[in-house]
């Protein structure tokens, strides 16, 4: 396993890795990313089934990526670093683990290092406990290196690594806010800011 550090190498072995799973990813999948935006927009349906429909495009996606990412269960570093979510996003996690969500009346915006290190309240020694019901935030993210070297909280906000950018389903989630009566934005934790009981699921 190539497990050079450096900035340069690692860079480059993402780059690489992230190029050969564009090259495996089936036309029909981008094609249907691509037209989520319009289809979220046109959909008559609740924000929670629009919601629905992003994140199962997006888990369709992750099957794809696995191979190419370092994230693999057990692995939590992202789990410890800002985790920005809706407020539809919120009342979804409520629903499905009888957790009250705090209710906010404005959106609430944090320095990126502000939660560097702090562990998601949902995060139950290195498993999500909400895995079924995470946000989007969570579901889009992912690291092409071969380790959680620069995942861990010291070094995540030091640098810019190459991602998977689907613009497609992030223009859809704000399509699903924009026709929202009042959306919020705020971190996990402004939520829900006590420590979270138990919930079904996991990693």
């Amino acid at each position: 396993m190539d497990s050079d550090h450096s900035m340069e190498a690692t860079i480059e072995r993402m780059e690489r890795r992230r190029a050969s799973l564009i090259e495996v990813l089936p036309e029909e999948l981008q094609a249907r990313e691509d037209a989520l935006p319009a289809r979220i927009r046109a959909d008559n349906a609740s924000a929670q089934a629009k919601y629905g429909r992003i994140y199962a495009l997006v888990d369709e996606f992750s099957a794809h990526r696995a191979p190419y990412v370092a994230c693999k269960q057990g692995c939590s570093a992202c789990c410890r670093m800002n985790v920005q979510i809706s407020n539809l996003e919120a009342s979804r996690i409520a629903a499905a683990t009888g957790r009250r969500a705090r209710t906010l009346t404005r959106s609430v915006q944090h320095d990126l290092g502000k939660f560097a290190g702090e562990a998601c309240p949902f995060l139950e020694g290195d498993s999500c406990s909400i895995y079924e019901h995470r946000p989007f935030v969570c579901r889009n993210h992912a690291s092409f290196d071969v380790d959680a070297y620069w995942c861990e909280p010291s070094r995540m906000q030091t640098v810019e690594l190459p991602m998977l950018e689907l613009s497609g389903a992030q223009q859809a989630v704000v399509e699903v806010l924009k026709q929202t009566k009042q959306p919020l934005l705020a971190d996990i934790r402004d939520f829900f800011p006590a420590a979270a009981t138990s919930a079904a699921g996991g990693k």
